[in-house]
């Protein structure tokens, strides 16, 4: 009940369409196995992860719904409910007498998850949990050596390939296996540390990377000190939507969690420390809650900031907290509130949970949300014109473009957007002085140089559009339709040998692109 509004009203929102648009293993243009060959960006914009399995699923989801978002929505769902019932199999073997079905039920319905369930891209959250969760069942149920081993490395590895959070499994899988012997658990150890390795190694072969980075991390620059105060305060506010989930936007601004004083932030970090500690404590004493609390900030830390990353709080990064949470609320609940009380908590997560489903209903929604809480934001004001764009709506789009030049002038994108909405009614003057604009103040925006390259090409200026385009290229190596428009500008040019060997690298980007293959028909006639 909670989650079938999603699937009932849920589009594309946020960057759910630049998930699809464009990138052909998703399109099912190249070889499934490209998933493990490059980044999940890279068809727009190298970021750093690794996410093959997230990639799968969605190109199996576009085999199987092409544009119609109800289906990705719907697998959302069902990965979720699988989640649910794999978690609810862990506890169940886990705990004989007493299973804490209401932590696992409001983990379940939880409000604050819809950033996970009810938006597309936000499936990695759940397939971070899959493997390690199926791993951990079966560890549980079917105890031996092999097994541990076996199951763990595949779990672990599953999960991880899901998204980076993924490791948080390997010590799940290790604590699951010390219940029945050490030479279990050094199994499900070393199967784990064999995930990893094979992990590592498969990334460092596709992005040149060893370990999980954000190359365009907010904080990348910041003292350790700085970011430990933002981070403390980001917890603070991850720990009052779980408690409290209303009045809190999808999206956090940078500077979100610069209010209040290192006090807060220490405070936040000691509460951390804590559980840890009592955690530890705890599992040396034989108690299955200390493994939980170890696993809650196993959880957490990797969103402290410690190593800088891209987004300093989403609701998303409660999806694996609660989780773990499960058994540590279902026994306090049971131990101070009455039974009955359970009921109206659940049932009053239904409405709230279809009110944020509805956050990601469309992309104007989504960023319609954000602007209550950002409304000097020129980002948002930028994503709201391009949502406003899509819907055919070009005068609303081009107010909203404008809005965010106004707050920051110095903002290349709705320049570019501006520019190139011009461009289509071929108005070249305003799209010309725009365009310009924007590549004055985003030397590193390649849309903004393609765009441009188009509007000299359409005016007779091939070679000014051939550097251009050039430039672009460097900037986003893996758009194909980059490639395709240096071909044709330096076809126009006269460059008969740069433009075949640019249609050429098109072709290997995007096999399926019609419009590339055409224009290396005619090259080749040449």
């Amino acid at each position: 009940m909670c989650w079938s509004g999603s699937i009932a009203r849920g589009g594309f929102a946020y960057d759910d369409r630049e998930v699809l648009a464009g990138n052909p293993v998703v399109r099912g243009e190249v070889p499934a196995t490209r998933a493990f060959t490059q980044d999940y960006w890279a068809h727009i914009d190298p970021a750093g992860h690794y996410r093959p399995l997230a990639t799968l699923s969605l190109r199996l989801d576009h085999r199987l719904f092409g544009e119609n978002a109800l289906g990705y929505h719907l697998t959302n769902v069902v990965l979720h409910l699988l989640v649910v019932a794999l978690a609810g199999l862990l506890l169940h073997s886990l705990y004989a007498e007493g299973v804490p079905w209401f932590g696992l039920a409001l983990f379940a319905a939880h409000p604050a998850l819809a950033d996970a369930v009810a938006w597309m891209s936000g499936r990695t959250s759940m397939l971070s949990a899959l493997g390690g969760l199926a791993a951990a069942v079966v560890i549980a149920r079917h105890p031996g050596v092999a097994i541990a081993l076996l199951a763990s490395a595949m779990g672990v590895l599953a999960s991880i390939a899901g998204k980076e959070d993924g490791v948080i499994f390997a010590p799940l899988c290790v604590l699951v296996a010390q219940r029945h012997s050490r030479r279990t658990a050094f199994a499900a150890g070393c199967g784990s540390l064999l995930a990893l390795l094979v992990y590592a190694t498969l990334r460092h072969a596709a992005i040149d990377q060893w370990l999980p980075a954000a190359p365009h991390a907010p904080l990348a620059g910041a003292p350790l000190l700085e970011r430990a105060q933002q981070s403390g305060h980001a917890l603070i506010e991850g720990l009052r939507v779980a408690a409290l989930p209303l009045d809190y936007p999808p999206l956090y601004a940078v500077d979100a969690f610069t209010a209040g004083g290192r006090g807060l932030a220490a405070l936040a970090w000691t509460w951390l420390f804590v559980l840890g500690a009592a955690g530890a404590w705890l599992l040396a004493h034989g108690r299955q809650a200390g493994g939980a609390a170890l696993l809650i900030c196993g959880a957490i830390l990797p969103h402290m900031q410690v190593e800088p990353s891209g987004v300093l709080f989403a609701p998303r990064f409660l999806y694996l907290p609660l989780l773990f949470a499960a058994p540590l609320i279902g026994a306090a609940w049971r131990t101070v509130f009455p039974r009955r009380w359970a009921a109206w908590v659940l049932v009053v997560c239904v409405p709230l949970a279809w009110q944020r489903a509805s956050v990601y209903a469309s992309r104007e929604a989504f960023w319609s949300t954000c602007l209550e809480s950002r409304t000097d934001d020129p980002v948002v004001w930028n994503a709201l014109g391009n949502a406003r764009a899509e819907r055919g709506n070009r005068e609303a789009a081009r107010a909203a473009w404008t809005e965010a030049v106004r707050i920051d002038p110095a903002y290349s994108r709705p320049l570019d957007n501006l520019g190139a909405s011009f461009l289509e009614e071929l108005q070249f003057e305003p799209a010309e002085m725009y365009l310009r604009r924007s590549v004055d103040v985003g030397p590193r925006n390649p849309t903004a140089h393609a765009n441009l390259a188009n509007l000299l090409m359409r005016t007779d200026r091939a070679e000014e559009a051939v550097a251009l385009y050039e430039h672009a290229v460097t900037l986003a190596p893996g758009r194909a339709a980059l490639w395709r428009g240096l071909a044709n500008a330096r076809s126009r040019a006269g460059d008969a040998g740069g433009a075949i060997a640019a249609i050429e690298k098109a072709l290997e980007l995007a096999p399926a692109d019609a419009a590339a293959r055409r224009l290396a028909e005619r090259l080749r006639e040449r």
